[in-house]
């Protein structure tokens, strides 16, 4: 099996002195929380990719600022390397978010 680089992009989006969390829906770590993000796909820039996993995992829009912090690991797997973003909610309107992966957002 070929290894391979996951590349994840993740957001720490803020509104006043509250920020942004997630409470995983999918088995391995269902239950707990987290910053929001996912997977960068192929053809897709990180600014964009962000501001559509925040969107997908939340329901929420956010304007990206600069980066926070970039994470490696090297696994059995391959290497997986994490972009976190410092982030702001544009506004406090939620849309649809994705239950199966995401049992909550607050």
């Amino acid at each position: 099996m070929e290894k391979c680089i996951n590349i994840i992009c993740s957001a720490c989006a803020k509104k006043e002195d509250k920020i942004l969390m997630v409470q995983e829906n999918k088995k391995e770590v269902k239950n707990l929380w987290d910053l929001p993000g996912g997977k960068l796909k192929i053809d897709e820039d990180i600014k964009e990719a962000v501001i559509r996993e925040i969107m997908e995992e939340t329901g929420f829009k956010i304007n990206v600022n600069s980066i926070l912090l970039i994470q490696n690991y090297v696994t059995n797997k391959g290497v997986l390397l994490i972009i976190y973003f410092n982030g702001v909610l544009e506004d406090e309107k939620q849309l649809d978010y994705r239950e199966n992966e995401i049992k909550n957002v607050k």
